[in-house]
C-alpha cells in the first residue's frame, strides 16, 4: 500500500449549509456525562457517601473509551449508523434514568455508571462515524468545531440543569426530565444527511470486518495519528483538577462553581471558534503541536502570579481555552482522517479518541501527584514540562510527515482485506 496518499482530482464539493447545526446534536454526549462526572458526584455527596467511593465511581465513567473501543466495530455492520445513533440516544436516556433512581445501592452503580458512560460513548462515536463518511471532506473543519461545542455546551447545560430539575421535580419525574434532556438534541436529526446518503457510506457484512480492521490498522495516516495523541502533546489535564484546588487561590465555593460551570462552557464556545479560522492558515498536526506548546509556556507563566482569586479565574480560563482548541483540532484530524463511504469510520473514530483520552487519564494522575509534593507549582510544572517535552520529543517527525505530504486527508476509499 503507498505511504503518500493518492491525489484527488476531482473538484471539491462544497460543504452542506447547516453543518454547525449536525455538531450540535453531540449535545446529548455532553448531557450524559454531565450526569456522572457532576450531578450524581452531588447527590451522593449529599447522602453523605465518603469522597473516595465518589471518585472511584467517576473514574469507572472515565474508562469508557477503552471499552467502548472494543464494541465500536459491531456499529460499522449490521444496522445502520442513523439507526444506532438513535438507538444509543435512547439507551444513554434510559440509562441515566436508572442510575439516578438506584442512589441506595452502592454495590450496582458502578455497573451502571459505566454501561451509561460505554452507552454515551458509543453513541457519540456512531455519529460521528455517520457524519465523518457521510459529509464532503470540505465539510471536517467546521463540524470539528460544532462537534465540540456541542459536547461542552451539552456538559455545561447539564451541569446546571440536572440537579435543579432533580429537585424541582419529585423522584421518577425528575430522571424522566433528565433523560428527556438527554434526547431533546435529537430533534436535530433532520439536519443530518439523510437515509441515502448515509447508506451509500455503509456496508453492511459481518464478513468482511476482520478484514476492514486489519486494512485500518495498517494504515499508515491511521498510526501516526495515533502516536500523537497517544503522546501528552496537548492534553491540559490540570483543567480536571480545578474544581480541587480552589483554596489554594482562596477561592470562594460559589467562585470554583461558577468559573468550573458556566465559566467553563463560554470559554470552551471561544475556544472552539478560535481554533475553526486557525485551521485554514496551519496544518492541523502543526497546529496541535502549537497550542500545546503555547498553552505550556502559559501554564508557566502562571507560576509568577500571586494566589488570588482572580489568578484562579484566570488559570481555568487559560487552561479551558487551551484544552477547547486542542479538542477542535483533535477532532478536524479525526474526521479528516475518515475516508468518504469508509467501512470503518465508527471504529475509526474510536479507536481515536481512545487514544486521545489517554493522556487526560496518566497525565491527571502526574498532575495530582505534583500538586501533592509541591502543591500548585508541583502540578504546573509538571503538567507543562510533561507536555513541552512531548511536543518536543514529536515535532520532528510531524514535521517531516507534513512535508512528505504524509498528514493529507484519508484516500477516496478504505483498502479492505
Amino acid at each position: 500500500m503507498p505511504d503518500r496518499p493518492l491525489p484527488d482530482t476531482a473538484p471539491e464539493e462544497a460543504p452542506p449549509p447547516l453543518v454547525w447545526l449536525m455538531g450540535l446534536v453531540n449535545m446529548s454526549f455532553g448531557l450524559a456525562s454531565a450526569v456522572f462526572i457532576v450531578t450524581l458526584p452531588q447527590l451522593l455527596a449529599e447522602a453523605h457517601v465518603p469522597e473516595p467511593a465518589i471518585a472511584n465511581l467517576t473514574a469507572v465513567g472515565l474508562v469508557s473509551g477503552v471499552v467502548a473501543l472494543f464494541l465500536a466495530p459491531v456499529l460499522d455492520v449490521g444496522l445502520s449508523r442513523r439507526t444506532y445513533t438513535i438507538a444509543l440516544a435512547g439507551l444513554t436516556a434510559a440509562m441515566a434514568f436508572v442510575t439516578l433512581g438506584a442512589l441506595s445501592r452502592l454495590d450496582l452503580l458502578g455497573p451502571l455508571v459505566l454501561a451509561l458512560s460505554v452507552s454515551s460513548t458509543l453513541f457519540g462515536s456512531a455519529l460521528a462515524g455517520w457524519l465523518g463518511a457521510s459529509l464532503p471532506k470540505s465539510a471536517d473543519k467546521t463540524l470539528s468545531a460544532w462537534f465540540n461545542i456541542g459536547n461542552g455546551s451539552g456538559f455545561g447545560v447539564g451541569a446546571l440543569l440536572h440537579y435543579q430539575l432533580l429537585g424541582l421535580l419529585p423522584g421518577l419525574w425528575g430522571r424522566l426530565a433528565v433523560a428527556g434532556l438527554i434526547l431533546l438534541p435529537l430533534v436535530l436529526l433532520p439536519a443530518l444527511p439523510g437515509p441515502t446518503a448515509e447508506r451509500q457510506a455503509f456496508r453492511e457484512s459481518f464478513g468482511r470486518l476482520a478484514g476492514d480492521l486489519g486494512a485500518l490498522l495498517r494504515q499508515k495516516l491511521v498510526l501516526r495519528l495515533l502516536m500523537l495523541f497517544a503522546l501528552p502533546c496537548a492534553s491540559f489535564a490540570l483543567t480536571n483538577l480545578f474544581g480541587g484546588i480552589g483554596g489554594a487561590y482562596h477561592a470562594s465555593p460559589v467562585l470554583v462553581d461558577g468559573a468550573n460551570g458556566f465559566g467553563v462552557v463560554v470559554i470552551s464556545v471561544l475556544g472552539s471558534l478560535i481554533a475553526r479560522p486557525l485551521l485554514d492558515l496551519v496544518p492541523p498536526a502543526l497546529l496541535y503541536l502549537l497550542t500545546g506548546s503555547i498553552g505550556a509556556c502559559c501554564t508557566l507563566a502562571l507560576l509568577a502570579l500571586p494566589h488570588t482569586p482572580a489568578t484562579y479565574v484566570l488559570a481555568v480560563v487559560v487552561e479551558n481555552l487551551f484544552q477547547s482548541a486542542a479538542f477542535v483540532i483533535q477532532y478536524a484530524l479525526q474526521f479528516r482522517s475518515i475516508a468518504r463511504g469508509s467501512p470503518l469510520a465508527v471504529t475509526q473514530f474510536a479507536l481515536m479518541g481512545a487514544a486521545a483520552n489517554l493522556p487526560l487519564a496518566y497525565m491527571q494522575s502526574l498532575d495530582g501527584r505534583g500538586f501533592g509534593q509541591h502543591g500548585v507549582a508541583g502540578a504546573y510544572l509538571v503538567d507543562a514540562g510533561i507536555s513541552l517535552a512531548a511536543c518536543a520529543a514529536i515535532a520532528p517527525l510531524v514535521w517531516r510527515w507534513w512535508r512528505r505530504g504524509h498528514l493529507g486527508e484519508a484516500a477516496a476509499t478504505l483498502p479492505c482485506g
